[in-house]
Protein backbone atom coordinates (compact mmCIF):
# COMPACT_ATOMS: atom_id res chain seq x y z
CA UNK A 1 0.00 0.00 0.00
CA UNK A 2 2.73 2.36 0.86
CA UNK A 3 4.34 1.57 -2.17
CA UNK A 4 1.25 1.84 -4.31
CA UNK A 5 0.91 5.50 -2.27
CA UNK A 6 4.39 6.73 -3.27
CA UNK A 7 3.72 5.77 -6.89
CA UNK A 8 0.72 7.95 -7.09
CA UNK A 9 2.53 10.99 -4.95
CA UNK A 10 5.12 11.18 -7.45
CA UNK A 11 3.05 10.95 -10.50
CA UNK A 12 1.05 14.19 -9.43
CA UNK A 13 4.29 15.22 -8.67
CA UNK A 14 5.25 14.51 -12.58
CA UNK A 15 2.40 15.77 -13.31
CA UNK A 16 2.52 19.24 -11.56
CA UNK A 17 6.11 19.42 -12.74
CA UNK A 18 4.69 19.24 -16.47
CA UNK A 19 2.19 21.51 -16.08
CA UNK A 20 4.31 24.65 -14.21
CA UNK A 21 6.51 24.63 -18.12
CA UNK A 22 3.67 24.32 -19.69
CA UNK A 23 1.64 26.94 -17.82
CA UNK A 24 3.00 30.05 -19.56
CA UNK A 25 0.85 28.94 -22.75
CA UNK A 26 -1.74 27.41 -21.05
CA UNK A 27 -4.63 30.21 -21.25
CA UNK A 28 -3.49 29.75 -25.08
CA UNK A 29 -3.96 26.05 -24.93
CA UNK A 30 -6.82 25.91 -23.39
CA UNK A 31 -8.31 28.39 -26.31
CA UNK A 32 -7.08 26.71 -29.08
CA UNK A 33 -8.74 23.56 -27.66
CA UNK A 34 -12.12 25.65 -26.80
CA UNK A 35 -12.17 26.43 -30.93
CA UNK A 36 -10.89 23.14 -31.42
CA UNK A 37 -14.40 21.79 -29.73
CA UNK A 38 -16.64 24.64 -31.13
CA UNK A 39 -15.67 23.21 -34.47
CA UNK A 40 -16.61 19.70 -33.63
CA UNK A 41 -19.95 20.70 -31.89
CA UNK A 42 -21.60 23.72 -33.17
CA UNK A 43 -24.13 22.65 -34.52
CA UNK A 44 -28.51 23.91 -34.27
CA UNK A 45 -28.56 22.48 -30.32
CA UNK A 46 -27.79 24.38 -27.39
CA UNK A 47 -23.85 24.43 -26.06
CA UNK A 48 -23.07 24.51 -22.57
CA UNK A 49 -18.74 25.71 -22.47
CA UNK A 50 -17.38 26.05 -19.47
CA UNK A 51 -13.77 27.94 -19.15
CA UNK A 52 -11.28 27.70 -15.98
CA UNK A 53 -8.70 29.94 -16.58
CA UNK A 54 -6.09 29.54 -13.92
CA UNK A 55 -3.58 32.05 -14.34
CA UNK A 56 -4.24 34.60 -11.80
CA UNK A 57 -3.19 32.14 -8.95
CA UNK A 58 0.46 31.16 -7.85
CA UNK A 59 2.30 30.47 -9.59
CA UNK A 60 2.44 33.73 -10.75
CA UNK A 61 4.18 33.59 -14.21
CA UNK A 62 5.94 36.55 -15.64
CA UNK A 63 4.47 37.89 -19.53
CA UNK A 64 7.09 39.58 -21.48
CA UNK A 65 3.93 41.84 -22.28
CA UNK A 66 3.91 43.25 -18.50
CA UNK A 67 7.44 43.83 -17.72
CA UNK A 68 8.27 44.33 -13.62
CA UNK A 69 10.50 45.76 -10.99
CA UNK A 70 13.23 43.46 -10.10
CA UNK A 71 12.67 42.28 -5.94
CA UNK A 72 15.03 43.53 -3.83
CA UNK A 73 15.41 39.63 -2.55
CA UNK A 74 17.34 37.77 -5.39
CA UNK A 75 15.57 34.51 -4.24
CA UNK A 76 11.98 35.60 -4.13
CA UNK A 77 11.21 35.46 -7.83
CA UNK A 78 11.87 31.98 -8.02
CA UNK A 79 9.68 31.42 -4.98
CA UNK A 80 6.67 33.34 -7.02
CA UNK A 81 7.31 31.06 -10.02
CA UNK A 82 7.13 27.89 -8.52
CA UNK A 83 4.56 28.99 -5.99
CA UNK A 84 6.30 28.17 -2.94
CA UNK A 85 3.28 29.84 -0.47
CA UNK A 86 4.69 28.73 2.83
CA UNK A 87 8.54 30.10 1.84
CA UNK A 88 6.88 33.66 0.77
CA UNK A 89 5.14 33.83 4.23
CA UNK A 90 7.77 33.33 6.30
CA UNK A 91 10.30 35.73 4.47
CA UNK A 92 11.05 39.34 5.86
CA UNK A 93 9.60 41.34 2.84
CA UNK A 94 10.27 44.65 1.93
CA UNK A 95 7.97 47.20 0.25
CA UNK A 96 9.41 46.62 -2.60
CA UNK A 97 9.37 42.62 -2.33
CA UNK A 98 6.03 42.71 -1.53
CA UNK A 99 5.17 45.14 -4.48
CA UNK A 100 7.13 42.67 -7.08
CA UNK A 101 4.75 40.22 -5.95
CA UNK A 102 1.37 42.34 -6.11
CA UNK A 103 2.63 43.48 -9.98
CA UNK A 104 3.22 39.74 -10.43
CA UNK A 105 -0.46 38.85 -9.69
CA UNK A 106 -1.86 41.93 -11.92
CA UNK A 107 0.23 41.07 -15.09
CA UNK A 108 -1.32 37.97 -14.64
CA UNK A 109 -4.69 39.42 -14.39
CA UNK A 110 -4.00 41.80 -17.25
CA UNK A 111 -2.81 38.37 -19.26
CA UNK A 112 -6.23 36.54 -18.24
CA UNK A 113 -8.07 40.11 -19.62
CA UNK A 114 -6.68 39.41 -22.73
CA UNK A 115 -7.48 35.75 -23.12
CA UNK A 116 -11.14 36.51 -22.15
CA UNK A 117 -11.10 39.12 -25.24
CA UNK A 118 -9.63 36.34 -27.85
CA UNK A 119 -12.67 33.59 -26.30
CA UNK A 120 -15.01 36.74 -26.82
CA UNK A 121 -13.66 37.30 -30.41
CA UNK A 122 -13.62 33.63 -31.23
CA UNK A 123 -17.30 33.44 -30.03
CA UNK A 124 -18.24 36.28 -32.44
CA UNK A 125 -16.12 35.29 -35.62
CA UNK A 126 -17.75 31.64 -34.68
CA UNK A 127 -21.48 33.84 -35.19
CA UNK A 128 -21.92 32.50 -31.84
CA UNK A 129 -21.69 35.86 -29.28
CA UNK A 130 -24.87 37.34 -30.08
CA UNK A 131 -27.31 34.71 -28.70
CA UNK A 132 -25.21 33.64 -25.81
CA UNK A 133 -25.37 33.80 -22.32
CA UNK A 134 -22.00 34.21 -20.50
CA UNK A 135 -20.93 34.42 -17.00
CA UNK A 136 -17.86 35.40 -16.18
CA UNK A 137 -16.71 35.05 -12.40
CA UNK A 138 -13.93 34.09 -9.78
CA UNK A 139 -14.08 31.74 -6.84
CA UNK A 140 -12.36 33.96 -4.63
CA UNK A 141 -10.10 37.04 -4.76
CA UNK A 142 -6.31 37.51 -3.25
CA UNK A 143 -4.80 39.83 -0.13
CA UNK A 144 -1.46 41.36 -0.65
CA UNK A 145 -1.17 42.43 2.92
CA UNK A 146 -4.32 43.89 3.01
CA UNK A 147 -4.90 42.70 6.70
CA UNK A 148 -1.58 41.51 7.47
CA UNK A 149 -1.97 38.23 5.35
CA UNK A 150 -0.98 37.14 1.66
CA UNK A 151 -3.04 34.74 -1.09
CA UNK A 152 -5.68 33.24 -0.02
CA UNK A 153 -8.09 30.91 1.73
CA UNK A 154 -7.22 31.73 5.13
CA UNK A 155 -9.72 35.06 5.85
CA UNK A 156 -12.82 36.29 5.34
CA UNK A 157 -12.00 40.13 4.36
CA UNK A 158 -13.85 41.84 1.63
CA UNK A 159 -10.55 41.33 -0.83
CA UNK A 160 -10.97 38.00 -0.67
CA UNK A 161 -14.49 37.03 -0.76
CA UNK A 162 -15.91 39.89 -2.69
CA UNK A 163 -15.71 38.77 -6.50
CA UNK A 164 -16.33 39.89 -10.27
CA UNK A 165 -19.83 38.61 -11.51
CA UNK A 166 -20.85 39.76 -15.10
CA UNK A 167 -23.53 38.50 -16.98
CA UNK A 168 -24.07 39.09 -20.83
CA UNK A 169 -27.46 38.24 -22.04
CA UNK A 170 -28.45 37.31 -26.08
CA UNK A 171 -28.59 40.01 -28.30
CA UNK A 172 -27.01 42.05 -24.95
CA UNK A 173 -30.34 42.34 -23.27
CA UNK A 174 -30.34 44.77 -19.96
CA UNK A 175 -26.44 45.69 -21.14
CA UNK A 176 -25.27 48.31 -18.17
CA UNK A 177 -28.08 46.98 -15.64
CA UNK A 178 -26.47 46.52 -12.07
CA UNK A 179 -28.31 44.73 -9.58
CA UNK A 180 -28.02 46.67 -6.25
CA UNK A 181 -28.66 43.61 -4.17
CA UNK A 182 -26.53 41.77 -2.34
CA UNK A 183 -26.28 38.30 -4.59
CA UNK A 184 -23.57 35.28 -4.20
CA UNK A 185 -21.98 32.53 -6.74
CA UNK A 186 -24.35 30.07 -5.45
CA UNK A 187 -26.98 31.52 -7.41
CA UNK A 188 -25.20 31.10 -10.80
CA UNK A 189 -26.78 27.58 -10.81
CA UNK A 190 -30.57 28.14 -11.05
CA UNK A 191 -29.41 31.35 -12.87
CA UNK A 192 -28.40 28.97 -15.58
CA UNK A 193 -31.39 26.27 -14.77
CA UNK A 194 -33.53 29.45 -15.58
CA UNK A 195 -31.67 30.37 -18.75
CA UNK A 196 -32.15 26.85 -19.91
CA UNK A 197 -35.82 26.41 -19.02
CA UNK A 198 -34.91 23.65 -17.23
CA UNK A 199 -37.23 23.12 -14.14
CA UNK A 200 -36.20 22.33 -10.83
CA UNK A 201 -37.76 18.67 -10.51
CA UNK A 202 -37.92 17.15 -7.13
CA UNK A 203 -34.82 14.79 -8.28
CA UNK A 204 -32.64 18.01 -8.99
CA UNK A 205 -33.45 19.82 -6.01
CA UNK A 206 -32.09 16.30 -4.11
CA UNK A 207 -29.49 16.61 -5.92
CA UNK A 208 -28.36 20.13 -5.76
CA UNK A 209 -30.19 21.40 -2.67
CA UNK A 210 -27.08 23.52 -1.50
CA UNK A 211 -27.98 25.70 -5.17
CA UNK A 212 -31.32 25.03 -6.17
CA UNK A 213 -32.80 26.74 -2.58
CA UNK A 214 -31.53 30.49 -4.01
CA UNK A 215 -33.56 33.01 -6.17
CA UNK A 216 -31.89 32.81 -9.76
CA UNK A 217 -30.92 36.57 -10.85
CA UNK A 218 -33.51 37.00 -13.12
CA UNK A 219 -36.00 37.00 -10.71
CA UNK A 220 -33.83 38.93 -8.21
CA UNK A 221 -34.12 42.12 -11.08
CA UNK A 222 -37.36 41.53 -11.66
CA UNK A 223 -38.62 40.87 -8.19
CA UNK A 224 -35.77 42.98 -6.15
CA UNK A 225 -37.83 41.87 -2.76
CA UNK A 226 -37.07 38.26 -3.71
CA UNK A 227 -33.48 39.12 -2.42
CA UNK A 228 -31.36 37.11 -0.36
CA UNK A 229 -31.01 39.06 2.88
CA UNK A 230 -28.01 37.53 4.09
CA UNK A 231 -24.98 36.07 2.26
CA UNK A 232 -23.16 33.29 4.09
CA UNK A 233 -19.21 32.44 3.51
CA UNK A 234 -17.49 29.61 5.33
CA UNK A 235 -15.01 27.19 5.72
CA UNK A 236 -11.50 28.73 4.57
CA UNK A 237 -8.71 26.24 3.88
CA UNK A 238 -6.62 27.00 6.58
CA UNK A 239 -6.32 29.01 10.19
CA UNK A 240 -8.64 30.43 12.77
CA UNK A 241 -11.46 31.73 10.59
CA UNK A 242 -14.99 29.87 10.84
CA UNK A 243 -17.35 31.89 8.78
CA UNK A 244 -18.57 35.47 7.91
CA UNK A 245 -22.23 36.92 7.43
CA UNK A 246 -23.13 39.92 5.41
CA UNK A 247 -26.00 41.86 5.26
CA UNK A 248 -28.45 43.65 3.35
CA UNK A 249 -27.53 46.94 5.01
CA UNK A 250 -23.72 46.19 4.40
CA UNK A 251 -23.40 45.30 7.75
CA UNK A 252 -20.69 42.12 8.20
CA UNK A 253 -19.54 39.79 11.06
CA UNK A 254 -16.95 37.77 11.09
CA UNK A 255 -16.24 34.79 13.22
CA UNK A 256 -13.65 33.05 14.44
CA UNK A 257 -13.42 29.09 15.38
CA UNK A 258 -12.88 30.27 19.41
CA UNK A 259 -16.25 32.44 19.25
CA UNK A 260 -14.51 36.00 18.97
CA UNK A 261 -16.31 38.43 16.70
CA UNK A 262 -15.80 41.11 14.20
CA UNK A 263 -18.07 43.68 13.12
CA UNK A 264 -17.95 45.84 10.29
CA UNK A 265 -20.20 48.25 8.38
CA UNK A 266 -18.74 48.27 4.90
CA UNK A 267 -20.41 51.68 3.82
CA UNK A 268 -18.76 53.17 6.50
CA UNK A 269 -15.38 51.41 6.54
CA UNK A 270 -15.18 49.42 3.05
CA UNK A 271 -12.24 48.00 3.49
CA UNK A 272 -13.27 46.08 6.95
CA UNK A 273 -10.15 48.18 8.39
CA UNK A 274 -11.80 49.17 11.71
CA UNK A 275 -13.94 46.61 14.30
CA UNK A 276 -16.98 47.81 16.18
CA UNK A 277 -18.11 46.49 19.34
CA UNK A 278 -17.90 42.56 19.27
CA UNK A 279 -21.25 42.01 20.77
CA UNK A 280 -23.62 44.48 20.69
CA UNK A 281 -23.51 45.63 17.29
CA UNK A 282 -23.30 41.76 16.27
CA UNK A 283 -26.59 40.73 17.31
CA UNK A 284 -28.20 43.43 13.93
CA UNK A 285 -27.05 40.65 12.27
CA UNK A 286 -27.87 36.86 14.09
CA UNK A 287 -29.19 36.77 16.92
CA UNK A 288 -27.53 36.43 20.01
CA UNK A 289 -27.19 32.60 21.04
Amino acid sequence: MLDKNLLGLNFVRNIYLLYKKLRPAEGVLLLWHMERWLRANQADAPLFLWIHLFNPHLPYTAHKEYLLPLPSNPGLKKLVENSRLTQIRELPLSSKDKNFIHQSYLGEVLYTDSLVGRLLKILKEKHLYDNSIIIFTADHGEEFWDHNGFEHGHSFFQELIKVPLFIKMPGNDQAGLRIPNLVSTVQIFPTFLKFAEIPQSPELKASYPVFTNFPDLIRVINQPETALELIVSEYPLYFNFKGAILDQNTNKLIIDTKGNKLFFNLEQDPLGDKSFSRIRDSRKIVRAD
